[in-house]
């Protein structure tokens, strides 16, 4: 979650919206996180989550991004997604979460999308 950087949510220079989901519930690795009940937003640029009231946001750039697979769950449990990631960036902004010991994300999909947005 280190790599996360606070965002007001505005699009960048040729930054064009991709998907949105409902529902998202964000880990820390294996760690659940506060953010829950957000939205999953995907951009030609970034990742971002926002939650449900629209006070909170923040972002990565998809170069972040190294892959992204399906967690196996268990029976009747909503799909995530594990979203691994490079090591953070030298002079990243401030975000939620200053530092972890985990290289990945992962994704709860209550609503579904889990197909879209991966």
């Amino acid at each position: 979650m280190d790599r996360f950087e606070w965002s007001n949510g505005a699009l960048l220079p040729g930054e064009n919206h991709s998907k949105q989901q409902p529902g998202i519930r964000l880990f820390d690795g294996p760690d659940k996180t506060a953010f829950d009940k957000g939205v999953a937003i995907v951009t030609t640029h970034r990742l971002f989550w926002r939650d449900a009231q629209q006070s909170t946001m923040f972002g990565l750039p998809l170069a972040q991004v190294v892959y992204a697979e399906e967690v196996p769950d268990g029976r009747g449990k909503s799909p995530k997604i594990a979203v691994h990631l490079h090591a953070p960036r030298p002079g990243k902004t401030p975000g939620p979460v200053m530092s972890t010991v985990h290289s990945y994300i992962q994704m709860t999909f209550r609503e579904g999308g889990e197909t879209d947005v991966s």
